[in-house]
């Protein structure tokens, strides 16, 4: 079990991309608050750059500096992350997250590690697109591509944005993806439940 040995709590890995696309600010506001309030929360990128936050308004700006001003405000490097320090992963809402959390083999890795030992996932609208970074190596095959992934809105929000295209092969992936998780939710209420 991945705790803190100072405080405790168990440890979250919150991943958001480095590009100018960026992190939706009101989607990384909830998600650390949330995450802050019951886990040791740890911020990575791609090259452990300072995300860029999009998207702000006036109460997101003065959240957001106040923030930046905290030590766990500061990410890691995907590259030096440990997965078994971590018993969960969250991508939060993030345009960027195709551009460049999609192809990134440091963050393919660590979901590889997640899936392999059960533990939570969860990626939230755009960030959705993180996932299809876990690449099998052996096959070539999507890690993911044996659960169910559940999201109503997600078909819509990624039909109408044009950075998904930017992804390439992976794009018609991100189809079935999208596709899935509409057929599966009403059937699965979160997560990666095993496919019957």
């Amino acid at each position: 079990m991945a705790v803190n040995s100072t405080s405790g709590r168990r440890s979250c890995l919150v991943v958001l991309p480095s590009c100018k696309e960026g992190v939706s600010a009101q989607s990384f506001i909830q998600c650390f608050t949330l995450t802050h309030s019951a886990f040791t929360v740890q911020l990575a990128t791609p090259g452990g750059k300072t995300p860029e936050f999009i998207n702000q308004d006036d109460q997101s700006r003065r959240w957001l500096n106040d923030f930046r001003t905290k030590p766990f405000a500061v990410p890691l490097s995907l590259e030096i992350i440990d997965p078994n320090r971590y018993t969960s992963l969250v991508i939060p809402h993030a345009p960027g997250a195709a551009v460049d959390l999609a192809n990134n083999k440091d963050l393919g890795h660590i979901i590889l590690q997640f899936i392999r030992d059960k533990k939570l996932i969860c990626a939230i609208g755009l960030g959705v697109a993180g996932l299809l970074s876990a690449q099998v190596e052996e096959n070539s095959s999507w890690g993911l591509k044996t659960y169910s992934l559940t999201g109503k809105l997600l078909r819509l929000q990624f039909s109408r944005k044009k950075s998904i295209r930017s992804i390439g092969k992976r794009h018609t992936q991100l189809q079935s993806v999208v596709h899935v998780m509409s057929w599966k939710e009403n059937r699965t209420a979160f997560g990666t439940g095993q496919l019957d």
